[in-house]
């Protein structure tokens, strides 16, 4: 390693015929080469960075005990979000959300318990099947067909025969 760089380096710069005149100028660019190769290189691997408390970003100043790794034992690790589902359920299915402002049972998957729209991270639409569906709530609340203060929930007892179970087929 160490005649390859020298060797390469006294090529590049002429000096083969006065190789032992700056040998002493040689070792001190090998060193410095060294010196690059290894402060380029992390000396954590991506586990050890993620056991901090805390990310550092490039030009961040933070002080020595920062880097400590007894003040985050005790922390909890990070935690990460979990990604909304990447299916919009209307393109899917191939409906368009304004046409179905009738179907309360459909609607009311997308209102929260106080009745909000839920947002789009949760539903998991692309950005114009929310607009229409947003629109389709507003426009089943303006008719009544949905409450606008909380969340409809299926009432059984429209059903006849069922009885929390199942169908009851001795009636």
């Amino acid at each position: 390693m160490i005649f390859s760089i020298q060797s390469t380096f006294a090529k590049k710069f002429g000096l083969l015929k006065t190789l032992p005149q700056h040998f002493q100028t040689l070792v001190s660019v090998q060193r410095y080469i060294q010196i690059r190769h290894d402060s380029s290189q992390t000396p954590f691997n991506e586990d050890e960075i993620r056991k901090f408390g805390r990310n550092f970003r490039s030009g961040e100043i933070y002080a020595p005990h920062d880097l400590n790794e007894e003040n985050y034992k005790d922390k909890k690790p990070l935690r990460f979000r979990k990604p909304p589902p990447n299916v919009d359920v209307f393109k899917r299915l191939n409906l368009n959300p304004l046409v179905e402002y009738k179907n309360f049972n459909l609607l009311s998957n997308f209102v929260s318990d106080m009745g909000r729209i839920l947002p789009r991270k949760k539903t998991g639409l692309t950005a114009k099947n929310q607009r229409k569906l947003a629109k389709a709530i507003k426009r089943a609340r303006s008719f009544g067909l949905i409450p606008s203060t909380y969340r409809r929930q299926i009432e059984l007892d429209f059903f006849p025969g069922y009885r929390g179970g199942g169908f009851d087929n001795r009636s």
